[in-house]
């Protein structure tokens, strides 16, 4: 697993950081620091969803791209509960199988809460992830489609809807981003399941299907240059 979120340690550590490194300091609030132009879209955002103006307004930026986010597959019906995550936690579980993380929750909440990254990397993501809200529903059945199929190349179309022309500053800005979320943790995911293998282990890996896509920095490719040979059931 990318994370153990059945054990209950991990997942009061996870809050606990998430609350450090994702909200603002008391005297600072969301729309105190956001341009205009990103202030107007986020408010019009929560009013079309029914939400109080300020609901997004103790998050830093970027765990405000997350929860716009999450707020919005939730709003399309999906339920994190029956993620395939926790379905493989309960099958493991019932058969005595013990269970790992392939990343600390630091590795994972330093990424999620964008740890260390500038305040034009935040906004530029906020403000990703608001234009990317006027399709996010074909987006996810789209991903969802491909997923059920196991059609790689369909999964990477919808994953790059946002067809926004972006200047030469933005897209360092997105690569930057992509590096941050996938490319990296890709590569320390791809080194922990290969230390696993060399030990002639049979394991089950369960990560996130967008580390499994994409561009040559995805697990799978990685894996194939360490000299591993993968199938595709």
């Amino acid at each position: 697993m990318e994370i153990d979120i059945s054990n209950d340690s991990i997942v009061h550590l996870i809050a606990a950081l998430g609350e450090k490194y994702g909200r603002l300091p008391d005297s600072l609030s969301l729309d105190s620091i956001l341009p205009d132009s990103i202030s107007y879209r986020l408010d019009s955002l929560c009013l079309s969803w029914k939400l109080s103006l300020g609901t997004f307004n103790r998050f830093k930026p970027w765990a405000a791209a997350m929860s716009v986010e999450a707020v919005g597959i939730m709003r399309l019906g999906y339920d994190d509960q029956l993620g395939i995550d926790r379905h493989f936690l309960s099958r493991a579980h019932e058969a005595g199988k013990p269970v790992s993380s392939i990343e600390t929750v630091e590795e994972q909440i330093y990424a999620l809460a964008g740890i260390g990254t500038s305040d034009s990397l935040g906004l530029f993501y906020l403000s990703t992830v608001l234009r990317e809200m006027a399709y996010q529903d074909s987006s996810v059945r789209g991903l969802m489609r491909a997923w059920k199929a196991g059609n790689d190349s369909l999964f990477c179309v919808f994953m790059n809807l946002d067809t926004v022309r972006l200047t030469p500053s933005d897209s360092l800005l997105k690569k930057q981003i992509n590096d941050l979320l996938y490319y990296s943790r890709n590569r320390s995911m791809a080194e922990t399941i290969s230390q696993y293998l060399a030990e002639d282990r049979k394991i089950f890996v369960v990560v996130g299907a967008m580390h499994l896509a994409g561009n040559h920095e995805n697990v799978i490719d990685i894996l194939r240059r360490k000299g591993f040979t993968i199938e595709q059931l």
